[in-house]
């Protein structure tokens, strides 16, 4: 031992820093898909809006999800306060996938389609005004889910997670329905896929008791509010 503290006690160290301006300098990362083209339209807006405010912010325009994961989980080594996801649900899942394990603490400011862990969390719908929001804010805990598969894979989820009928519906509305209106995109997708699933045989182990249902469709909620408008 040489007496240095580890990583793990530097990252809390630098975690109880980050409690007190959290926002001193965020590194935000820009999905330029999300919303259609909005995190990239409402950008300039949070940039002018943040600088008045002295936030000494860098803006980076994302080319893929491994990116998000991998500049979120350097974050903190990197010298930045927190991950700032500009974007929607799909990009804040990919910064909080990569910065548990490097520890930076993370915002979002919603532009997606959907922003339903941001309506969770009582951040204002419009980017500018959630950035003001995030200003006078201060961090706090909240609880994540692992989703742990049989080939050895997991990922973690502040909102909803499911299989069947959910997960199906929510894969065509980033693809096939990808560019509808928000609303439709959803009610397209819930449409499509219903009628194209085939029920599940699910097992359910709670409190030590195994329930075996037939269903088209099995999620855990971490919020009151769904994926998809079914």
């Amino acid at each position: 031992m040489d007496g240095r503290p580890g990583s793990e006690y530097r990252r809390a160290l630098a975690w109880r820093r980050q409690a007190l301006k959290p926002l001193s300098h965020p590194l935000v990362l820009v999905n330029p898909s999300a919303g259609r083209g909005r995190a990239l339209t409402v950008r300039a807006a949070v940039e002018a809006y943040w600088s008045q405010q002295g936030v000494r912010a860098e803006y980076v325009t994302t080319s893929s999800a491994e990116e998000v994961r991998r500049r979120s989980a350097g974050a903190l080594d990197a010298g930045y306060s927190c991950v700032v996801a500009l974007g929607g649900d799909g990009t804040i899942h990919e910064v909080i996938n990569g910065a548990a394990g490097g520890g930076a603490p993370v915002a979002m400011l919603p532009a997606g389609g959907g922003n339903d862990l941001a309506r969770a969390l009582g951040l204002p719908s419009d980017p500018a005004d959630a950035a003001h929001a995030l200003l006078q804010s201060r961090l706090r805990r909240i609880d994540v889910l692992r989703l742990s598969t049989s080939d050895g894979r997991s990922c973690l989820f502040a909102g909803a997670g499911g299989v069947g009928l959910d997960a199906e519906a929510a894969l065509l509305a980033n693809t096939r329905f990808r560019r509808w209106p928000s609303v439709l995109r959803y009610a397209a997708a819930a449409l499509a896929a219903y009628r194209e699933a085939a029920p599940l045989r699910v097992h359910l182990d709670v409190d030590g008791k195994r329930h075996e249902f037939q269903v088209h469709l099995a999620a855990v909620a971490n919020t009151n509010r769904p994926r998809c408008p079914y």
